[in-house]
Formats: C-alpha cells, structure tokens, sequence
C-alpha cells in the first residue's frame, strides 16, 4: 500500500517544479465543475524559454520553471489548483466566475514572474547568472468559455497565443466570434468619439545613430486609454481605423500633435539638421489625392521644415503601389521623405523597394525586429548583411528596428549598420521626454 501510495504522488506530481502533474490538475479542474464551483483557468507561458535552455543549457532552464512555480504558489490564493501542462507551461485554476478577478490575478502572475531572476551556477555562489523572465498569460471563465476542463485548457491555450501574438508579457481572455463583433462595433465607436474630442495621444520613440549614439529622428506612435475600455493597444484601435473613413481623421490628430512637438524639440538646435519626425501611414490613405497637400499644409502651419518629415508606410500597403505612385510622386516632390516600415514582414517584395527606389520616392527602409531576433547566431547575421547591402545599393537609408540588447546593438555596428530603433535605445516617450532628449544631446 505504501508503494502504491508513493507511485501514485509520484504520478500526480511533476518532478521539476514540485507542482500538480497535467493529469492531476486536469482531474482537479475537472472535479472543481462537477462540483458545481465557479473556476477560470489561466494558461502561463513564458516567453522565449527556449532561449534560455539553448543559451544556458536544460539544467538552468529546469531552475527557472522550479523558480517560476514556487513564485506562482507565493502569487495565487491558498485554494487554487496549480499545475505543469508541459515544456514552459504552466496552469492556475482561480475558484472564481468573475472575469475581473482573473484578470487582476494574471496582471499579479505577470508582475511575479518578470521580478529579476538570479540562479546560481555552483554550490559556493561564487557564479550567477541574472535572468529576466516574461510570461503570456491566457484565460478562459466557465461556463461562458466552456464546461469541461479540456474545453477551458483548450481555449485559455487560444487565448494565451492570441497574448503572445500581441506583444508578449501580456494576458488575453478568450474571445468567441460573438465576443470579437461585439468588441469591434465597441471599440468602433468609442474610437469615434475619442476622435473628435481629441483624446487620442502620441508617444514618440527615438530612432538613433548608432556610431555617434545621437539621435536623428522620432517615430510618432499613437495611443489611445478609454474611460471605459481602459488602455486599448494601437495593434487593435489602428486596424479598425485602418479600414475606415476615421484613418483620416486620426492620422490628422496625429500629425498635428506630432508636429507641434517636433517644432518644440527642434527650436533649441543650435546648428545642424533638424530632429526628423516620422508619421505612419495607412495603405488606404495613398488613394486621397489630397493627402499631400494636406500633410503640406498642416506642416508649413506649424512651421515644420518638409525636409525632416517622414511619412512611413508598410511594404504590403504597396503591393498595388501602382495606384499610390502620384501620390508617393507628389509627397517627394514637396521633399517629404518616404520610409518603408517593417521590411520583412509579409511579402518580403524587393520589386517594391526596387521600383519606388528608381523613381526617387524613397528615402529610407526600416528593417523588422525579426532580423534581429536570433543575433548573434551566424544565419542572423549573414541574413542581416544581406538586407544591409540591398539597401545600399538602391541608395536608401537603413534602420533597424527592435534592438533590444546590448548584445544585438554590438552585431549591428560590426556589420556596419547605421542607424536603429528599440527598447534598448529607447522606448517611447512623451513629447516633453523627447524634447528633454534633444536638449540634451544639444548640450554635449
């Protein structure tokens, strides 16, 4: 009996982290339903993991699940199920139907995990390694999200990537057809107001040169916190304006607020060029045969040189670039720069870059974050040059996005990369943090 007994916790409990095996939390979660009690589960996956294991090897990446779990048994109420799914990750089951508790348990998860992480690599303490840690949470509430425990696993997975898909170190509820139509028309209209009464902010990320450390130029990113909806992500406010009449309207609360900080950022220069501003574009936007007069007019009012302005589009906002040709033609004819944005991404078309290259309109490219993901591995960097090169030989300006590391910045300037923007070198700001910057870099 005693052996059995032994098999039987061995069989239930997950040998690395000490926590629930799968099989016994899903029997738990199970037989939380059965009794009737309310429950959401939280799916946990850290983020980027498998870095860790190939960096520093299983036995480091074994202590930081042991150490993420016993900060999860620290984190969540006394009678909650926690458990190990598999590989990096983990589940919680709350004994609560209320999607605000939830999601105020996974915002305490996240903050728990994310605290500076030390291990040891010997006995004696002498060698350590600190790591930091980030975690995508999903969520999923019964009954409304499902009524057995592999209905709420499955879709608190769903929801979990749709977390990851949005930027990571984040959490996501799960979200049914109904659910995502009822939040579209929602955000829709709170949009529209948020519009015309000039709630809409910007934030404005440096981009830098790498050599000098200087910076050059500032993205302009909108952003949006609702009275109601609370902070809403510019990945899900944007695509919705995207397809409307309402881009035009937010891209002109845009400009205009970008270019009075622009204004104000560059009115302590000495000598020298202007601190540049780049403004994002929609694909539908290059149909206005206005818009160039528009961006003109509104720039020449705030007594903004055309010459540092930047107007960035994507690269699959051109695959019908035929159509937006005279209006590309007409923006660089007022001497408004034109930056592809996220080369890389989607379509990956050279004959674009080419094209816009030989006409004249093209100014700058911006490579994606995804060239730089895996530096320094060998591929990254061969793949890195390449785009580098390309760029050169049509005779635009390269900028590489999603620096994160000092690691990713020494690769950069050994292979010769001139100008970059990330966290690393700064995250996006407030107009007064971006004229301070400026004045700042004036003063040296």
């Amino acid at each position: 009996m005693q052996a059995l007994r032994a098999l039987r916790e061995l069989a239930d409990t997950d040998t690395i982290t000490g926590l629930s095996s799968r099989a016994r939390a899903e029997d738990l979660l199970a037989t939380t339903l059965q009794q009737g009690k309310p429950l959401s589960v939280l799916v946990i996956d850290l983020d980027e993991f498998k870095d860790i294991n190939d960096s520093h090897g299983h036995a480091i990446g074994d202590l930081v699940l042991e150490r993420v779990g016993a900060r999860l048994r620290e984190t969540i109420p006394a009678e909650s199920i926690i458990g190990r799914l598999g590989g990096d990750e983990l589940v919680v089951g709350l004994l609560t139907g209320e999607r605000g508790e939830a999601g105020r348990l996974a915002t305490k998860i996240l903050a728990a995990i994310a605290r500076p992480l030390q291990l040891d690599l010997d006995d004696s303490g002498s060698v350590a390694i600190d790591l930091s840690i980030t975690a995508s949470i999903g969520i999923a509430v019964a009954p409304r999200d499902g009524g057995t425990a592999h209905e709420l696993l499955g879709h608190a997975d769903s929801a979990m990537y749709a977390a990851k898909r949005s930027g990571r170190a984040s959490h996501r509820f799960y979200r049914t057809e109904t659910d995502i139509a009822s939040r579209r028309l929602l955000v829709s209209t709170r949009l529209r107001r948020a519009v015309d009464a000039d709630e809409i902010t910007v934030a404005y990320q440096p981009i830098v040169d790498l050599q000098s450390e200087r910076i050059i130029g500032f993205e302009a990113l909108a952003r949006w916190t609702d009275s109601q909806l609370g902070r809403v992500q510019p990945d899900e406010f944007i695509a919705l304006a995207e397809n409307t009449p309402l881009i035009d309207d937010l891209f002109d609360r845009v400009l205009q607020q970008a270019l009075r900080a622009a204004v104000t950022w560059n009115s302590g220069l000495r000598t020298g060029t202007a601190v540049a501003l780049g403004v994002n574009l929609a694909a539908r936007q290059l149909t206005d045969p206005k818009l160039p007069k528009r961006i003109a007019n509104a720039a020449r009012a705030a007594r903004f040189p055309l010459a540092a302005l930047r107007m960035e589009i994507t690269e699959t906002a051109m695959m019908n670039h035929a159509t937006a040709r005279k209006v590309l033609g007409e923006l660089s004819a007022a001497g408004i720069g034109l930056v592809i944005d996220d080369y890389g991404v989607g379509f990956s078309n050279i004959d674009v870059l080419t094209d816009l290259s030989r006409a004249g309109v093209l100014s700058s490219v911006k490579f994606d974050r995804s060239l730089v993901a895996d530096l320094p591995t060998t591929r990254s960097r061969t793949l890195l040059s390449t785009f580098l090169g390309f760029a050169t030989a049509l005779d635009v300006t390269p900028v590489v996005e999603g620096i994160e590391t000092a690691e990713q910045l020494a690769v950069l300037l050994e292979v010769g990369c001139p100008f970059g923007q990330g966290f690393h070198l700064g995250r996006p700001m407030s107009a007064e943090a971006a004229c301070a910057r400026v004045r700042e870099q004036t003063c040296l």
